[in-house]
């Protein structure tokens, strides 16, 4: 997992170990993103991130800008940029979603609750 303070990425994080399966590249990235690339891991390594960043930022402290950001961009906000025959975020039914399995567990438990009432 990640160091809490945000520092350098872990085993567990690493594209290799987590997706073993994908294939190398098949060229290069161009010398701008490799700078860009190696300018941020060295602030990473100095501890600073840039979600760590944005925390700070006064304007970033708006509790609904991820649903302003998400609307104003047109994001998809379960996407994914592996191919859809490896993963499909559009492929799970409504009931696998956090919100239908809390109301299948409140079910269950009232249900329960029911029975041992009919009990006594």
């Amino acid at each position: 997992g990640r160091k809490p303070s945000g520092g350098v990425p872990t085993d567990t994080e690493d594209p290799v170990v987590l997706f073993p399966n994908l294939p190398p590249p098949s060229r290069g990235c161009s010398k701008a993103l490799r700078r860009k690339v190696d300018k941020f891991l060295a602030l990473r390594h100095q501890g600073q991130t840039i979600n760590g960043k944005l925390r700070k930022m006064k304007s970033m402290r708006n509790p609904h800008i991820l649903e302003h950001l998400i609307e104003h961009h047109g994001l998809d906000e379960i996407g994914s940029n592996f191919p859809t025959s490896r993963f499909h975020p559009h492929g799970y039914g409504a009931e696998e979603f956090h919100d239908a399995l809390k109301e299948a567990q409140l079910a269950a438990q009232r249900k329960q609750q029911e029975q041992q009432q009919m009990e006594f």
